[in-house]
């Protein structure tokens, strides 16, 4: 009798013991499952935006970088496979991840990429030398327009696209540009004066050797002498 209620008591602490340690696995797993989710919530993000570059033609080379981080996700998945338990040990994966060290260096080539396209689609201009032919009145109304799509474009360039129309407007509004930048003549501005306005205040400037007396006079004329320099080449 005795030795019986003895049994019975050793059974009810195994099955005692069985219930804290599946207690303090529950506590583990759900400790990594949210660590896992917090991942793929990084990952997803960046991912989603890796998918949109792609789709529109341009050639991202990720898989150097994501090299590691596969490998020890690979590690970790194949001992899951054999042993659920194994997601509670140490593990490289989620001890040393670098996804958010990787995610910053692919966010960093992106934005690059993009502000790249963004330089590539718009006319050579900039609002400095708009504030320049902005005191021709002859060119006042178009350069208006143009300061005002270069504002646009500038705060496109800021931030990352995540969605296919922000590439569809980039083209829109840097069509509309090049469109108002090819426009930007006068009948009462010679063809040569006009191509030295738009050349010297782009970044690049014109060569001095361009600079002919026809050109100099008629900036003399117009009292814009004082708002042009000559620079060397560093």
């Amino acid at each position: 009798m005795l030795l019986n209620r003895t049994n019975e008591l050793l059974e009810e602490l195994d099955k005692l013991n069985t219930l804290k340690e599946l207690a303090n696995d529950s506590q583990g797993i759900t400790k990594r499952s949210q660590e896992l989710k917090n991942i793929d919530n990084i990952l997803s993000g960046i991912v989603d935006i890796i998918l949109l570059f792609k789709s529109q033609g341009f050639d991202i080379d990720i898989i150097l970088i994501f090299d590691d981080f596969i490998n020890s996700f690979t590690i970790l998945n194949e001992k899951w496979n054999k042993d659920k338990k194994s997601l509670l040990e140490s593990n490289p994966f989620l001890r040393n991840n670098s996804l958010p060290s990787i995610v910053n260096e692919v966010q960093s080539d992106l934005t690059n990429k993009w502000k790249k396209y963004i330089e590539t689609k718009k006319p050579n201009l900039n609002v400095e030398q708009l504030n320049i032919l902005e005191n021709i009145p002859d060119l006042k109304d178009k350069v208006n327009s143009l300061k005002i799509k270069l504002t646009e474009i500038n705060e496109l360039k800021e931030n990352l696209p995540h969605m296919e129309d922000q590439f569809k407007l980039v083209i829109d509004i840097t069509q509309n540009m090049n469109e108002l930048w090819n426009e930007l003549s006068s009948q009462n501005i010679p063809s040569e004066a006009m191509n030295f306005l738009k050349k010297a205040g782009s970044y690049e400037g014109i060569d001095l050797s361009e600079v002919t007396p026809g050109i100099l006079l008629w900036l003399q004329e117009h009292k814009l002498t004082h708002l042009c320099q000559v620079r060397f080449i560093k």
